[in-house]
């Protein structure tokens, strides 16, 4: 094929390609350098040209007119009558497959209300862990009265020949030390024995929580409705059935003040003074005058009893706190009527009431530790005789039968003293 007729196709295809490229941008001066591309590439092919068919030939051959239906004509012919041999043609170079780079994300800031903010901040919070539902405990099925006084005959107390045969006890009794207090609660009649010598309260310290829990409701600091939750710190030993159940529900208040007055529930005590909180204890035992009542230790907390920390009270203590609540004064009238309830005529009944008729109404606390045996009560005497019993014996060792012989024969003695039978 002559180098012209290469020449002029090569530069047809340059004329087309720029009058396809200016018609894509439409932009005047890239127009002209479209034009001006074609002036390099021209000269070049001519240098070719004439390197190859030398001068005369190059510029013989292009004396002719160079027109659109002349280039076609000879494109048309060379098409036809030349067929470029295959292995003329360069092979296609491969395919190189490139993996794309994923464009990097554009954050654009936008403009959000406070509202939208807020949203969008919860929206990014993690996902909280779904823990397992407190569930809670089913409720005790409890019928609570008030005490009543027995309708049986009676007789009006001597309480100088009550006083005689009590003393004579507790002499019999050896070595135990009694701090004791008995009054008339209808007539302010009795007497007292080492009524303010302090002694290691045990459960008795259980009434003081109690009267301080209501203490604290009525002044709107816990809400009765929210049952507290029954933790495994709450767990310890002795008397109770908490202790034998699994941690982690919810316990009602009102079972709660039942199991530790009524049962002496050590873990259910430890669930209401942790409520409740020591110091509010402290604070309701200083408001009503108990001077030396006070709680420095969960009850049973034997490590620290060895350490020297003790929970205290005296016999006076506990007989001012159950006279305030027989005549209504502890807290409001209906909360002293509640406490009575709870601790009337409970389960626990191997001291002051142990050798009295069961006809016989007995509210009472008992109290049991190593070295001490209490109980204190208020027996509702034939006659409407409510006498007030607080009997605290300590320095017994594990001897705890000599401290309750002691209780249940000053509770013996009262009854038939009020009774019309007689000794």
């Amino acid at each position: 094929m002559p180098i012209f007729l290469i020449m002029r196709k090569v530069l047809y295809r340059i004329k087309s390609a720029c009058k396809a490229s200016t018609a894509h941008f439409k932009v005047p001066v890239k127009r002209v350098m479209a034009g001006l591309a074609v002036v390099p590439i021209t000269v070049a092919f001519l240098f070719v040209a004439v390197q190859i068919e030398g001068p005369a030939n190059v510029f013989a051959a292009s004396s002719s007119p160079l027109t659109i239906e002349s280039i076609k004509e000879e494109l048309s012919k060379s098409t036809v009558s030349q067929k470029i041999a295959p292995s003329e043609v360069p092979a296609p170079a491969p395919e190189v497959k490139t993996q794309k780079t994923p464009e990097p994300v554009k954050i654009v800031p936008q403009v959000t209300s406070k509202k939208q903010a807020t949203s969008k901040k919860q929206a990014k919070k993690p996902e909280v862990p779904k823990t397992r539902k407190i569930i809670v405990r089913k409720p005790l099925d409890l019928s609570l009265g008030l005490p009543r006084f027995s309708a049986t005959p009676s007789r009006k107390i001597d309480w100088k020949e009550t006083e005689k045969k009590i003393r004579a006890l507790i002499e019999k009794s050896g070595q135990a030390r009694v701090s004791l207090v008995i009054k008339d609660l209808s007539t302010g009649e009795g007497f007292e024995i080492n009524p303010t010598v302090k002694m290691a309260s045990a459960s008795l310290v259980k009434i003081p929580i109690a009267i301080s829990l209501f203490d604290q409701v009525a002044a709107g600091k816990i809400n009765p409705q929210i049952p507290p939750v029954y933790k495994e710190k709450h767990r310890i030993g002795g008397s109770g059935v908490l202790r034998r159940e699994r941690s982690g529900h919810r316990v009602l208040l009102r079972d709660l003040i039942y199991l530790m007055l009524a049962k002496s529930d050590n873990t259910a005590t430890n669930i209401v003074a942790d409520l409740v909180g020591r110091e509010a204890i402290n604070t309701t035992c200083k408001k009503y005058g108990w001077k030396s009542t006070d709680m420095v230790r969960d009850v049973m907390a034997l490590r620290l009893r060895k350490k020297g920390l003790e929970n205290w009270t005296s016999a006076r203590d506990m007989a001012s706190m159950l006279e305030g609540l027989y005549r209504g004064q502890i807290v409001s009238k209906q909360a002293s009527e509640a406490l009575l309830k709870y601790m009337l005529n409970p389960p626990i009944a191997d001291r002051l009431p142990k050798k009295i008729p069961s006809e016989i109404d007995v509210v009472h606390k008992t109290g049991l530790i190593y070295g001490v045996a209490h109980d204190v009560g208020i027996v509702y005497l034939p006659g409407q005789q409510p006498v007030l019993v607080a009997a605290l014996v300590d320095q017994i060792g594990n001897r705890y039968s000599r401290g309750k012989k002691i209780i249940s024969g000053i509770g013996e003695i009262i009854y038939k003293e009020a009774s019309a039978e007689g000794i």
